[in-house]
């Protein structure tokens, strides 16, 4: 289970949106895939996080190939969500910073995302700053910096409320 815990348990798992048989599942330091989930569920090897690091909140990206993982600190991403072997995507968290006001901050405590329809943005709360942090990405990865932020709101701890 994800840290903190949710009120209806979804913050620690995401279904692939392209493939019901396929999920991801956050377990503190590590994230999973898990596979025939319609018929004979198969728990894959775990994959552990960054040292040091606790993973918050998870979400599929809609071609279901990615998975994008909140922690402590930001963001990670992972690859294989369709192969069915997930492999960090980058060397370390994505912690961009970014002005709030006349202030610069750094994306941390990433308790609940999302990621855009058209899979070009991931939708971040960031718990820290009381900030939705819009950020774009590929496949190879994060944008340099965020390409928006919304200041002032309540961060919910369920990456499930904020885009469907």
């Amino acid at each position: 289970v994800g840290y903190p815990p949710s009120e209806d348990g979804r913050d620690g798992m995401a279904m692939s949106p392209v493939d019901s048989t396929r999920a991801v599942v956050i377990t503190g330091s590590t994230i999973q895939l898990l596979t025939g989930l319609t018929t004979t569920p198969v728990v894959g090897t775990a994959v552990s996080l960054p040292s040091g690091e606790s993973a918050y909140s998870v979400s599929v990206s809609p071609d279901g190939k990615l998975a994008i993982v909140g922690t402590m600190d930001g963001l990670l991403m992972y690859s294989g969500v369709d192969t069915g072997t997930l492999a960090q995507v980058g060397t370390s968290v994505y912690a961009p910073s970014y002005t709030v006001g006349s202030s610069s901050v750094t994306l941390g405590s990433v308790y609940t995302l999302g990621i855009t329809l058209d899979g070009k943005y991931v939708v971040a709360g960031d718990a820290t700053n009381s900030e939705l942090v819009v950020i774009p990405f590929t496949s190879a990865g994060f944008a340099a910096a965020p390409a928006s932020a919304l200041g002032g709101v309540t961060i919910p701890y369920n990456d499930q409320l904020l885009i469907h």
